[in-house]
């Protein structure tokens, strides 16, 4: 069935003002095919949520109409005879399917969908500005890593050395907490290049290097 108007309520229009621009056009689109044309279109999302709770009210207004147009095809051909006036006329009863309260669906359905999305628009954007702002904690490297960044980088350090000495300091850099466990076996490095004592032990060493780092 095909019509050249239909009925466009305040609540369809406020219910359609919560979209975006571009799904406000495809749920618009929508409506008026459906409305105009009898044409349902693939919507999803909320699109198609606005557009289910939108048509039992379109469907109720094309039966009112088709039954408007009956009702003048009859009258034009005598129709029944009149009441007498004194008669008490019978009050028409109305099917409640057929008179749906649209504002108060459309706007509960559409409101509590666009709150969902809202909702879950904020939750991600807050999550991600957490986890961008967020400092990564700091996880001890295994002694594989270790050795593994060692051979990459050609140098002398032991890593079955460094990994006891920060186990046992808990991995702390004097009071504070460490943070990047490669930059510590690149302070290893540049210690084991400097020129040390023959005489002096392995432990000594470590010892001294680590006084003149963290100023004990």
């Amino acid at each position: 069935m095909e019509r050249d108007s239909y009925i466009f309520y305040r609540g369809f229009y406020e219910a359609i003002a919560c979209l975006t621009k571009e799904q406000q056009a495809d749920c618009l689109r929508a409506v008026s095919e459906y409305a105009l044309n009898g044409i349902e279109i693939e919507t999803d999302g909320v699109v198609k949520a606005l557009f289910l709770s939108i048509k039992p009210q379109i469907d109720a207004n094309n039966r009112k109409f088709l039954n408007g147009l009956k009702g003048a095809d009859f009258g034009s051909r005598g129709g029944r005879p009149k009441k007498n006036p004194k008669e008490t006329p019978e009050k028409p009863q109305e099917n409640p399917k057929e008179t749906p309260n649209v504002n108060v669906n459309v706007n509960d359905n559409v409101n509590e969908n666009v709150n969902v999305n809202e909702n879950v628009n904020a939750n991600e954007n807050v999550n991600e500005k957490k986890s961008k702002g967020k400092t990564q904690a700091f996880i001890p490297p295994s002694l594989d890593q270790v050795k593994d960044y060692c051979w990459e980088r050609n140098n002398k350090v032991d890593a079955q050395a460094f990994i006891d000495f920060y186990t046992s300091k808990g991995w702390m850099i004097g009071k504070t907490k460490m943070k990047d466990w490669k930059a510590a076996v690149r302070t290893w490095e540049r210690r084991d290049n400097e020129k040390v004592t023959p005489i002096r032990s392995n432990k000594q060493e470590v010892d001294d290097f680590f006084k003149r780092e963290l100023g004990i």
